[in-house]
């Protein structure tokens, strides 16, 4: 698949040279008819490579417009949506061949040969529009419409940016007022912090004899428990005692008769 399909006259071989060269170191892969190879029919060879080319660049020139191939390879290229035009001479619109004039045509009749000219830079984006695959474009738009994007957050953040130092500049000028009152606030920090540490020191002291006073209580308690269980021991004792005291009251002794 080739690039470029380059039609224009053999008269203009000299003239056209440098916008093939230029479109070669760039990158494009260009067709151009300078060398048949042995064995090929010319119609066959050229009527292929158009077919197979994504864009048919035709120099018009005051040779190109009154040469028969240059004009049926333009209707082609033009019928296959694939044509892209460039002049080389200041042609007005009736010396071109019916329906192949267009207002949209690059003009490098003033040319410098210049890769930087705008003239070149062009037609260059152009061709890199016309070989651009349209995902690609897509991708393009998309990635350029959220770098617009971004630009707008970035200029809009610079301006807040600015906005915050130029009031801080103010408030700083406005407390520059209030040294004194600062460092001397800053003092009763530093004395609120030292009151602060004094008491927590006290109150981790105290949390400490509260869990002291918490493990004595716990003994005096599991003291007590073990006293209301010995209690509950004698009590039961005693009660076995009265009970069996008791028994022997009602019991009165057996006597036996002679």
């Amino acid at each position: 698949m080739t690039d470029i399909f380059l039609s224009y006259s053999s008269k203009d071989l000299d003239r056209v040279r440098p916008i093939r060269d230029r479109l070669a170191e760039h990158g494009f892969d260009i067709f151009w008819d300078q060398a048949l190879p042995a064995g090929i029919d010319w119609d066959t060879w050229i009527r292929q490579h158009l077919g197979e080319s994504e864009c048919a660049l035709v120099v018009w020139s005051k040779n190109s417009v009154v040469s028969d191939n240059v004009r049926h390879e333009a209707t082609i290229a033009k019928r296959q949506g694939k044509l892209l035009a460039v002049l080389i001479d200041d042609l007005p619109p009736e010396e071109f061949p019916i329906g192949l004039y267009t207002s949209q045509c690059a003009k490098l009749d003033a040319w410098s040969g210049r890769p930087e000219d705008e003239l070149w830079l062009k037609l260059q984006r152009e061709v890199e529009d016309r070989l651009t695959p349209r995902w690609v474009k897509q991708s393009i738009a998309h990635i350029e419409a959220n770098v617009s994007a971004e630009q707008a957050r970035r200029e809009g953040a610079e301006r807040k940016i600015r906005q915050l130092l130029d009031q801080i500049e103010k408030e700083a000028h406005i407390q520059s007022g209030y040294k004194h009152e600062r460092d001397r606030a800053r003092e009763d920090v530093v004395g609120m912090k030292a009151q602060l540490a004094n008491v927590m020191r006290e109150r981790d002291q105290t949390r400490q004899n509260v869990a002291s006073l918490n493990n004595q209580l716990a003994n005096v308690i599991h003291e007590r428990d073990q006293t209301r269980e010995d209690n509950a021991a004698l009590k039961q004792q005693l009660t076995n005692v009265i009970h069996e005291r008791d028994q022997r009251v009602r019991t009165p002794p057996s006597h036996s008769v002679d």
